[in-house]
């Protein structure tokens, strides 16, 4: 492809219109949690304000606690496109 064709593609592609797809997917890991039992590091690790969702590797810090790391891997074969709101997301 010679440097026209190339930027005629580009040009091409640029035009197109961007859609917004709904998707998720379940990911599983682990946290790391500083506590005096197993039992307090459970509870810390399910109250809803000890972690934001994750962005692959995610740092946390609780009540002034010591900061706390978060690791996960995406689950294969769990990715799917929200079909019930996509049409809600763009204008067509």
């Amino acid at each position: 492809m010679d440097i026209l064709e190339n930027q005629m593609s580009f040009w091409k592609e640029t035009r197109k219109k961007i859609y917004k797809v709904p998707c998720g997917w379940e990911v599983y890991g682990y946290v790391e949690v500083s506590a005096e039992s197993l039992d307090e590091a459970i509870k810390k690790a399910k109250a809803d304000d000890y972690f934001p969702l994750p962005n692959r590797t995610v740092f946390g810090k609780v009540k002034g606690d010591s900061p706390h790391m978060a690791r996960f891997n995406y689950v294969e074969g769990t990715f799917e496109v929200d079909d019930a709101v996509i049409e809600d997301m763009n204008d067509e």
